[in-house]
């Protein structure tokens, strides 16, 4: 039953397929923790079986929360934090670098596949509202991070501004240079 829905969704897109075929014969095992269920991911012909049966070697193994891999999945800039923080990896890096692909580049014509059931101008309508209501939330994020940080570094002083950081930072290597100085320096009177 995922699988179908999995192979009619991806069938959404019409470049899904070439990336499939690079994935050709590859099995991906996905360990959601701490539940130590295992689902794997056969792809063949240009079409994903899921299955709880490991039937096959992995060519690649993803080991996570499903939050944390919800987390990798959603937020693209901040992957490398989430491959930090809980999600593991282990076995052919570029399987996994061809899946995570095959996910990312994902793209469908949402609006296209709507107007076909409802029209074109309400499919249009819809669209734009969707449109703006993503631009909402990621203007809401952004805004709501930049308070958080604000708080943080401004109000409670928890943390170092970046402005006191680079100040620090320059600081510092003003002091090794300082310190590297008065070492030849010395080094030169005493050889005297």
């Amino acid at each position: 039953m995922l699988s179908v829905a999995l192979n009619h969704y991806l069938a959404l897109d019409p470049d899904s397929s070439k990336r499939l075929l690079r994935l050709n014969n590859k099995v991906i095992a996905i360990t959601l923790l701490p539940f130590s269920c295992t689902l794997q991911c056969h792809i063949l012909d240009e079409a994903m079986t899921i299955s709880r049966k490991i039937t096959l070697t992995p060519d690649v193994t993803i080991t996570g929360t499903p939050l944390a891999l919800l987390g990798v999945s959603l937020n693209k800039s901040q992957r490398h934090r989430f491959f930090a923080d809980g999600v593991t990896m282990t076995g052919d890096s570029l399987v996994a670098e061809q899946f995570i692909q095959l996910l990312d580049q994902l793209d469908i014509d949402w609006e296209e596949k709507l107007s076909h059931f409802i029209g074109d101008i309400p499919a249009h309508h819809i669209g734009k509202w969707f449109g703006a209501c993503r631009q909402w939330v990621k203007q809401s994020v952004d805004s709501m991070q930049q308070n958080i940080r604000d708080y943080v570094q401004e109000e409670k002083n928890w943390l170092p501004t970046r402005e006191a950081l680079q100040d620090f930072y320059q600081d510092v290597d003003a002091l090794v240079f300082d310190v590297d100085r008065l070492v030849a320096k010395v080094e030169r009177i005493t050889s005297c």
